[in-house]
């Protein structure tokens, strides 16, 4: 009984702590099933159904972004381990060579020791003391000797020759060897790092399908909430929300096109304003004013253009921003007259030169096309599972055998910048939201492309998503 009104008296002095909290505005106490799954699924059910119209639909957009959040960390983490495997391989053969290098330098090391042995049998028949040459038939005493100039005590021009060239082979096979423990350390670090990489891919790749799964359920949910209080149907507000989402990606092909043509605007010239003369007070003053020279008819406040154009501006890997860098190779004839006296079409930079004609760039397309339905895998290279950048490379190298980079940011920095309305089939798109390039699809002509899109979806044929696309295309 003691117990029970210890209880209540408890409870009522929580229940008047929590009073006096709200009534005296101080921050509340936090619900300790804050973090209980079933409660916040509750409370989110409670704000879903107390939500407007205008709300359900900002839900399902803010829910849509999230998902998509989750897919670039995936798509990114996915990249970043592509980098890391691209190191790797470089490594590893890198160190295979240098061990094959160092291995060849020590069997002339052994061939120079044994060609010295030779010598020093000979010298010895001849009756030279042998114990001269003993040093130079050790590896450790090879120095030594040197050192201590034993090698002008040796008789005979073939004597010096060889021990010259067991000197020369051992300082070969010495600097090979380090080289081969250097790169061995080398792929050993990167090995490591690679592991690291993949299983951070592996687990965004996990998150993102898990939060995918969680947000189909939430998204049915909001569609049929809507439809209940529209008296519609789940399908006509499935068909609403794809029109809400048509009309943003035409926003955003819009202001694509806004950055492309301010990139490829020509530079206003600043005008430098006239200094005003400063008049020199003279010691006696002139009778008569001196003018001022008049300004000649051709003269210009600001300098005229040369002829030669000026270096155009290249996307960096976060050209979303609309600004560009600087690209060696490409001018910007915006704004200067032809011949004929009309303003000449500006073109985007030029970058590193395509390969491909438009027999392989359609080649490419068809070789894409026939792996629609292959499931997406990050790392995957084919031929039964693909990344997005995987399926781009595959295509070309498969068709043309020009290998075009493994990575997508790799394959952005290599491929020529075009302007999007001058794709043809075959043509890259990229996509950067501001960390670097994480996505790469090849168009297949008609505003369509063909992509490997992420964990949980297949290789498919799909109309361009224009948001977080980077300001150039790329032909390879």
């Amino acid at each position: 009984m003691r117990a029970q009104c210890s209880r209540l008296a408890k409870l009522t002095a929580a229940v008047g702590l929590v009073l006096a909290v709200g009534l005296t505005g101080l921050p509340a106490v936090a619900d300790p099933n804050d973090d209980d799954p079933a409660v916040q699924e509750a409370r989110r059910q409670e704000a879903i159904a107390a939500a407007s119209v205008a709300e359900l639909e900002g839900m399902l957009d803010d829910l849509r972004a999230e998902t998509e959040a989750a897919q670039i960390r995936a798509a990114e983490a996915a990249e970043a381990y592509n980098a890391a495997a691209t190191q790797l391989d470089a490594a590893t053969l890198a160190a295979e060579q240098a061990e094959t290098a160092a291995q060849a330098a020590e069997t002339e090391l052994a061939s120079a020791r044994a060609t010295l042995s030779r010598v020093a049998v000979a010298t010895s028949q001849q009756g030279t003391d042998l114990g001269v040459l003993e040093p130079f038939l050790t590896a450790d005493g090879l120095e030594d000797a040197m050192a201590r100039g034993a090698m002008l005590h040796v008789v005979g021009s073939s004597t010096q020759r060889a021990t010259s060239q067991l000197a020369l082979a051992k300082q070969s096979a010495e600097q090979a060897r380090v080289k081969a423990d250097d790169a061995m350390a080398l792929q050993g670090a990167l090995a490591a790092e690679a592991e690291t990489k993949a299983q951070a891919a592996a687990e965004a790749a996990t998150a993102a399908e898990a939060a995918e799964a969680a947000a189909e359920v939430e998204h049915q949910q909001l569609l049929e909430e809507l439809a209940a209080k529209r008296q519609t149907t789940v399908e006509a507000e499935a068909a609403a929300e794809q029109r809400r989402i048509d009309e943003a990606n035409r926003k955003a092909e819009e202001e694509r096109r806004r950055r492309e043509q301010e990139a490829l605007q020509p530079p206003t010239p600043v005008t430098q304003p006239t200094p005003t003369p400063t008049p020199t007070p003279s010691a006696e003053p002139s009778q008569t004013a001196t003018a001022s020279p008049a300004p000649s008819d051709t003269a210009s406040a600001s300098p005229a253009p040369s002829d030669t154009a000026s270096p155009t501006a290249t996307p960096s890997d976060g050209a979303d921003s609309g600004t560009a860098g600087t690209d060696s190779g490409g001018t910007d004839t915006s704004g200067e007259d032809n011949a004929s006296g009309e303003t000449a079409t500006p073109t985007p930079p030029a970058g590193g030169g395509s390969i491909s004609s438009d027999a392989a760039a359609q080649a490419a397309v068809d070789w894409a096309r026939a792996q629609i339905g292959k499931p997406y895998h990050w790392g995957g290279n084919g031929p039964d599972s693909f990344d997005c950048s995987g399926l781009t490379s595959q295509a070309y190298y498969n068709t043309s055998g020009k290998w075009i980079m493994r990575t997508a940011a790799d394959q952005y920095a290599a491929a020529t910048k075009i302007s999007y309305d001058d794709m043809r089939p075959g043509d890259l798109i990229f996509w950067d939201n501001g960390n670097g390039v994480y996505h790469v699809a090849i168009y297949s002509g008609g505003g369509m492309m063909i992509e490997a899109p992420r964990t949980g979806l297949n290789v498919r044929e799909t109309p361009i998503r224009w948001a977080n696309t980077t300001l150039w295309a790329g032909r390879v």
